[in-house]
């Protein structure tokens, strides 16, 4: 079986005809002020909340200032792959 594989992304593969598969990654948009980190991540700071947003979809948000929120919200999206710990530790807080 052909399947290409790119481990960044979640696992979200289209048939498109007989045996052959194909990746379907996450359309890239991301919300105006939004910071950008790694391929898929954004976080937008506004009106006191904080929002993650996973391509152009809001993933979890929170109040500013949640710190349980905030470990929440960057733990669940490293262990589904989101993005790397490396890429949060070098993004601006």
């Amino acid at each position: 079986m052909n399947q290409l594989i790119l481990p960044e992304l979640p696992d979200k593969t289209v048939k498109i005809s007989g045996n052959t598969r194909m990746r379907q990654p996450f359309l890239p948009g991301f919300p105006e002020g939004a910071i950008k980190i790694g391929g898929n991540l954004s976080i937008l700071k506004k009106d006191g909340t904080v929002t993650y947003f996973v391509g152009s979809d809001s993933y979890f948000s929170h109040i500013e200032g949640d710190k349980s929120g905030e470990r929440f919200a960057l733990t669940s999206l490293m262990i589904n792959r989101h993005v790397r710990a490396a890429e949060l530790e070098d993004a601006p807080h």
